[in-house]
């Protein structure tokens, strides 16, 4: 989850393969530099809001807040009440947040966006509804 200086080389052995665009599902801000060292190139953060890098590369990023969760279940823990369960909250519940778009991203785009994050929040849309089509179409 964390070793900055594999996520720099994953990221520019991507961007030398001609990625212009970088996602990771790791926490350092490493393939952020590595995308602004090279030029046009953006990116998507993880983790945290990362927003050193923005406008560009980074355009937005997943911000995780676990702590509600984590309180919830220590007091649990503390007054006896635990028991396990599986939790698989997301926008709606606050533990994944999306960081602010930047102005990098045409605004029609931003609208829709944020337009999916609030469906995605409310419920309304999920994020894995079909069709799911391959490359092809």
């Amino acid at each position: 989850w964390l070793d900055p200086a594999k996520e720099a080389d994953a990221a520019k052995v991507l961007i030398e393969q001609g990625a212009d665009v970088i996602l990771q599902h790791t926490d350092s801000t490493a393939p952020q530099a590595a995308a602004q060292a090279a030029g046009n190139v953006i990116t998507f953060g993880q983790a945290s809001d990362m927003a050193e890098y923005g406008p560009k590369p980074r355009v937005s990023s997943i911000i995780d807040d676990w702590a509600p969760y984590y309180i919830a279940r220590t007091k649990a823990v503390m007054d006896g009440t635990w028991t396990s369960t599986d939790t698989w909250d997301g926008i709606g519940a606050g533990m994944v947040g999306i960081g602010e778009i930047s102005d990098a991203v045409p605004a029609d785009v931003k609208a829709e966006a944020l337009a999916i994050k609030a469906s995605l929040a409310d419920g309304s849309y999920h994020a894995f509804t079909g069709p799911i089509n391959k490359q092809d179409g």
